[in-house]
């Protein structure tokens, strides 16, 4: 058991590194969005969007990694110390899948945005989807270092 905790503790305090880097990318995905302005079709503010497009695939490239590494690291260090543990880790797991369908549909909604016929409309909806997949991802991001600061 020591040496599952000692593997946890090194290995979320990396881990922990890469949750404030996606946290700063989440920020970034925010203001970028937050910058997005439109008023019927009389007048846009479109300056964001290439921020929220860069800050998305930036933050689309580099979880994949960071999913494999906590998954093959951390969660089956922790699945081993029980069924609450093990249930804790596929949860986890499962987040990662949802978080990677919620990125790729940004993604994909970020660049065709601009075409829809509804300028307002599509605006208020990449919003939407921007900040639903950030409160998901800080969530889930929460979730994992409580579980890891009562492992330590």
């Amino acid at each position: 058991m020591t040496d599952t905790r000692s593997t946890i503790q090194h290995d979320s305090e990396n881990l922990q590194n890469d949750h404030r880097e996606l946290m700063q990318g989440l920020a970034e995905l925010d203001q970028a969005l937050e910058s997005l302005i439109c008023y019927s079709e009389v007048y846009a503010d479109l300056a964001g969007v290439q921020r929220a497009q860069d800050t998305a695939r930036r933050l689309a490239g580099r979880l994949p990694e960071h999913f494999v590494r906590e998954e093959q690291g951390v969660f089956a260090a922790i699945a081993l110390m029980g069924p609450d543990s093990a249930a804790f880790a596929q949860e986890m797991r499962r987040q990662h899948t949802e978080i990677g369908t919620r990125i790729d549909a940004f993604c994909k909604a970020a660049e065709s945005f601009i075409d829809a016929p509804d300028l307002q409309q599509s605006i208020g909806e990449l919003k939407d989807a921007g900040r639903g997949l950030a409160d998901f991802m800080a969530a889930h991001m929460g979730a994992e270092e409580r579980r890891y600061a009562l492992l330590k």
